[in-house]
């Protein structure tokens, strides 16, 4: 089990260097153990110990300023545009075979208002009607992916349930301490859960927070968030791949 400390008395938010994580004897030795003889990365695992103290502990959203019941509501929204633009498609007042045929007559685009002055010209007319007639297909195909990705990735309910999935939204802090976790466990084929709550509890009493991180803990979350677990290890393996590939 991580040695416990009482947080200082410093203020609140103050600023986290590594200086000051690691004046401390049992952090200066976690942190030589996890990159010096473990292969972790330093720079990689200094910026997440010097970030996690300050993360917001607000849950996420799905996507930023955006209600999450808003998000799960496009698929249903972008397949009624769809069907929207398919019906004025089909107008033959708007279109878009008018733009090839007019295209042809017109002698004089630059009349028109922008975009049409470049779309009624005979270079740009016919595919810009292609791309316009493609618009529903397109929006009908981004619509089904969406509701996929996010029933499968994002599940709500009995499903979310039959998962193990989380009722409650991650917090950035949550995310980023699993992405250490994800990070030395990766990286040292072990957890390291020890290294990990000495580091952590360094980070957060420089900080001025009065929140001790210990073993069992790190190793709770990690267990109570298999998805979120299994996601940072696929992008661990995609980031490692692209580097050898690079290389």
């Amino acid at each position: 089990m991580a040695q416990k400390r009482i947080a200082s008395k410093s203020p609140n938010d103050q600023n986290v260097t590594e200086t000051a994580l690691l004046e401390d004897d049992l952090a200066r030795e976690a942190f030589e153990e996890l990159t010096a003889r473990r292969g972790v990365d330093k720079q990689k695992l200094l910026s997440l110990l010097l970030t996690i103290p300050f993360a917001s502990e607000k849950p996420l959203r799905l996507v930023d300023g955006i209600e999450d019941r808003r998000v799960r509501e496009l698929p249903d929204r972008i397949r009624n545009w769809a069907d929207t633009i398919e019906k004025v498609n089909e107008s033959p007042w708007l279109g878009p075979d008018f733009l090839a045929r007019h295209a042809v007559q017109g002698h004089n685009p630059e009349i028109y208002p922008q975009p049409l002055n470049l779309i009624l010209t005979p270079e740009w007319a016919e595919p810009a009607a292609k791309l316009f007639k493609s618009i529903p297909t397109n929006l009908r195909l981004y619509a089904d992916h969406l509701r996929a990705r996010l029933e499968f990735f994002h599940p709500t309910g009995q499903r979310a349930n039959d998962l193990g999935y989380p009722r409650k939204r991650y917090s950035l802090q949550k995310w980023l301490t699993l992405k250490l976790l994800r990070l030395v466990r990766d990286t040292a084929q072990d957890p390291r859960y020890k290294e990990i709550a000495t580091l952590l509890s360094r980070a957060y009493e420089v900080a001025g927070k009065a929140l001790t991180v210990d073993e069992d803990s790190l190793a709770k979350l990690e267990t109570n968030n298999p998805w979120i677990t299994w996601l940072l290890h696929e992008i661990s393996l995609q980031e490692k791949t692209a580097r050898e590939t690079a290389s």
